[in-house]
C-alpha cells in the first residue's frame, strides 16, 4: 500500500463531453469543431466520419453540429489544464521526497504481470533509480538488478525462417523481435471471447437517436478485455475493465457492454440511469417553478 496517492493533490476538472443540455450554444457551431469529428486516415481512404456513426458515413466538417458536439478547443484546453496540474504535482512531490534516502523498489504483480510500484506514490516509477512521479529514490539491490537484465530468446521468424533473437518482457512474457526480412512480431497474450455493445447515437441526416448493437472479438486479460483490431466506432477506449461488463463503459460514454447479446439487460441499464437523471430534472425544475413563483407573489405595496 502507497503511503500517498499521485492524484490526490490534483484539482478536479469540469469536463463536457456533450451539450444536449444547452442545445442553444450548437447555433454557430459546425462539425469540425468537434472532437468526434475525425478525418480518415486508413491507407486509401479519404473524407471524414462521426465516431458515433458507421465509420462508412461520410460527414463533412462544414455540416450544423449535432447535440452531442464535443468542442475540440475546449477538450484541447482541458488536457493543457490537466498536463500543467500533473506537473505542479510532481514538482511538489519531487520537492519532498527527491531529497529522501534511497528505499527499497518491490516488484510486484498487477494482475497481468512483474512490474515495480513505488511504495510511495504507487505508481509505475518508469525508472528503477527513482520514481518519475515523486521523485523518490531506490536501492539497487539484487532484486533489482535482475529485474534489469535483458531477457532474449532465439525463435524462428514465422515468414522467412530466419533464426532471430527475440526481446522477451519481463512484465506479462510476451515475446517480440524485429526480422531482416522486415517482419515485425508482436506476441498477444489472453484468449479471445467475444463483447457486445449496446451504443447509443444520433443519426446525423434526421436529427434522431437510434440504438444499435456491435459485437467485437476482444482478447481477455486478467482484469480488462482489450480488442484484437478496435473497438466499435463510439467506443473511445483502448480497453474495457471486467468490472464494467453489465453496465455503461464510462460516465461519458453512453454505450452499454454485455459479454452476451441481451437487449432486455442493456435497456435495464439504459432505464435506470436516465429514469434518475429525469427525476433530478424534475426536482431542478419544480424547484425554479418555485423560485419564479416567489417573484410573482411579491406584493409591490409591501412595507419593509
Amino acid at each position: 500500500m502507497s503511503k500517498i496517492k499521485f492524484s490526490d493533490g490534483m484539482p478536479v476538472r469540469e469536463r463536457r463531453s456533450s451539450t444536449s443540455i444547452y442545445p442553444e450554444e450548437l447555433l454557430d457551431k459546425k462539425c469540425g469543431g468537434c472532437v468526434r469529428c475525425q478525418m480518415r486516415n486508413g491507407k486509401g481512404e479519404t473524407g471524414y466520419h462521426c465516431t458515433t456513426q458507421p465509420y462508412t458515413k461520410d460527414i463533412s466538417p462544414e455540416d450544423k453540429a449535432c447535440v452531442i458536439y464535443w468542442d475540440k478547443e475546449e477538450e484541447r484546453k482541458y488536457k493543457a489544464l490537466k498536463a500543467q496540474d500533473e506537473e505542479n504535482r510532481r514538482k511538489e512531490l519531487w520537492s519532498i521526497y527527491s531529497k529522501r534516502e534511497p528505499i527499497k523498489l518491490p516488484i510486484i504483480n498487477d494482475g497481468y504481470g512483474m512490474i515495480p510500484e513505488c511504495p510511495i506514490c504507487g505508481e509505475m516509477p518508469y525508472s528503477t533509480e527513482q520514481c518519475h512521479w515523486c521523485g523518490q529514490r531506490f536501492i539497487q539491490d539484487k532484486e533489482v538488478e535482475e529485474y534489469e537484465k535483458p531477457l532474449t530468446k532465439e525463435v524462428t521468424c514465422f515468414s522467412c525462417g530466419r533464426k532471430v533473437m527475440a526481446n522477451v518482457s519481463k512484465y506479462n512474457g510476451h515475446i517480440s523481435y524485429h526480422c531482416q526480412c522486415g517482419t515485425s512480431f508482436i506476441e498477444q497474450g489472453g484468449h479471445k471471447m467475444k463483447l457486445y455493445f449496446y451504443i447509443l447515437y444520433i443519426d446525423i441526416e434526421t436529427d434522431k437517436w437510434n440504438l444499435r448493437l456491435e459485437e467485437c472479438e476482444v482478447i481477455e486479460k486478467p482484469k480488462t478485455y482489450k480488442p484484437v483490431t478496435k473497438f466499435p466506432d463510439g467506443i473511445y477506449t483502448s480497453f474495457i475493465k471486467k468490472e464494467s461488463i453489465g453496465n455503461f463503459i464510462n460516465e461519458y460514454n453512453k454505450s452499454v457492454v454485455l459479454d452476451a447479446p441481451d437487449y432486455e439487460k442493456a435497456k435495464e441499464v439504459f432505464f435506470k440511469k436516465y429514469d434518475n437523471e429525469l427525476n433530478a430534472l424534475r426536482k431542478a425544475i419544480k424547484f425554479y417553478e418555485e423560485l419564479k413563483s416567489a417573484v410573482e407573489d411579491y406584493k409591490e405595496d409591501t412595507k419593509c
